[in-house]
């Protein structure tokens, strides 16, 4: 950084300078002076004069718009240091250049030691590999683009910032740094992290109440009426004559047992509790899709560890809802349905050859409140803290990926 007394002995040189420029420009010697008449030297007097005023008049002028200058730099630099968000500027290296005071207060960090920090440091250990991709996508792209870190702090919860970055480029479209704004989103992802425990608890409920209501249904309601049956069965003994209205009788307690028995099994199939998820869904192809007029495709690894139940349940409800879909709307009669684990990632892949849909347009339908079987999908994936992608084009079929990451003890 310059001096003030460098930069005044500077102006005063320059100043000078440009005055021996002048005197050697407008030099007069004595035998042109001898040349002029009276009348001309005061014409020469008077041009003089008002060069000199007008450059007087030129130098306020120049002293009034260096004030404003200054003001106007003055009340930029405030609603730059104060402003409501943080600002930074990153060389392409990824050392931070400037920050504002916002983003000092944000970080914790005095903004002297802020700059010249190299930004990655800033952030959680596993998310460095995220931040540096992200600048990567931001030096391809135009347009800003949106990232959220998790920085640590000591004693402290973690900060959450939202960053919206975007570059500037020099000759030949070289990035030359990034200009990222900071939003503190901390009491957003709480409150997110909130929500999630309540859907987490709210879904344990629902299943809890779902496992209690189908085993009270597979034990009571089915043994009366095998009791039921039994006594049928002993009064077309004891009377022949009712023999035929009993059969009708005993016909529809048939229908009515197998009719408990599939609401049982849809309310939570107990081999999902026994055996787990793999040896469920594949029960669940061979016996309930064909129910719906489709054929499943079911493949497993095989000896696949079994996850927490939670995951378990998530899973199986996806198929759920997607078999259930494809049967709706897909107009197909065939479905894929793979299960597989790739390291620490269980991955679910549901696949259809049916008409597809428009993701755009459901999208629109999801704001307004509809696509709610999807959309449940959704919330059970967040609830475990998965990945949950649709693709679909109309004519070609759809397509559900879901994974999500194991913890080490089940994997």
């Amino acid at each position: 950084m310059k001096h003030v007394g460098d930069e005044g002995a500077a102006a005063t040189s320059l100043a000078l300078r440009l005055r021996r420029q002048a005197e050697e420009q407008l030099r007069i010697t004595g035998e042109d002076m001898r040349h002029m008449s009276a009348s001309q030297i005061r014409r020469l007097v008077y041009e003089l004069q008002l060069t000199q005023l007008e450059l007087q008049l030129q130098n306020e002028e120049l002293q009034r718009a260096q004030a404003d200058l200054e003001k106007a730099h003055s009340r930029y630099q405030y609603l730059y240091d104060y402003a409501p968000v943080g600002y930074l500027t990153v060389g392409p290296d990824g050392v931070i250049l400037e920050a504002n005071l916002t983003a000092a207060i944000m970080l914790h960090t005095e903004r002297e030691q802020l700059v010249r920090t190299i930004l990655t440091r800033l952030v959680a250990t596993d998310a460095r590999d995220a931040l540096y991709l992200h600048l990567q996508h931001v030096a391809s792209e135009a347009d800003p683009q949106s990232f959220d870190i998790c920085i640590p702090q000591a004693s402290e919860p973690p900060l959450w910032l939202r960053l919206e970055t975007v570059a500037e480029r020099g000759a030949r479209g070289v990035v030359t740094q990034y200009r990222m704004v900071m939003s503190d989103i901390t009491a957003r992802k709480q409150a997110e992290a909130t929500q999630q425990q309540l859907m987490q608890q709210l879904l344990e409920v629902q299943e809890n109440e779902r496992r209690h209501l189908a085993r009270e249904l597979h034990d009571e309601a089915m043994q009366s009426l095998t009791a039921l049956q039994m006594n049928l069965d002993l009064l077309g003994d004891e009377h022949p004559t009712l023999l035929s209205p009993l059969t009708r009788s005993m016909g529809l307690v048939d229908d009515l047992v197998e009719q408990i028995r599939t609401l049982s099994l849809e309310l939570r199939p107990l081999i999902l509790d026994e055996l787990g998820l793999g040896p469920a869904l594949e029960w669940y192809c061979q016996r309930q899709v064909p129910k719906l007029g489709l054929q499943a495709h079911y493949t497993c690894d095989p000896a696949l560890p079994r996850p927490n139940a939670t995951v378990e349940t998530t899973y199986f409800r996806i198929v759920q809802e997607a078999v259930t879909n494809v049967a709706k709307h897909a107009r197909t009669s065939e479905i894929w349905i793979n299960l597989h684990r790739k390291a620490a990632t269980l991955y679910l892949t549901i696949r259809d050859q049916g008409v597809g849909f428009d993701l755009q347009n459901y999208r629109r339908r999801a704001a307004q409140g509809g696509g709610v079987g999807l959309r449940g999908m959704m919330e059970r994936m967040q609830v475990i803290g998965g990945r949950l992608d649709i693709r679909s084009t109309p004519g070609r079929g759809t397509e559900i990926h879901v994974q999500v990451t194991l913890p080490p003890r089940e994997i």
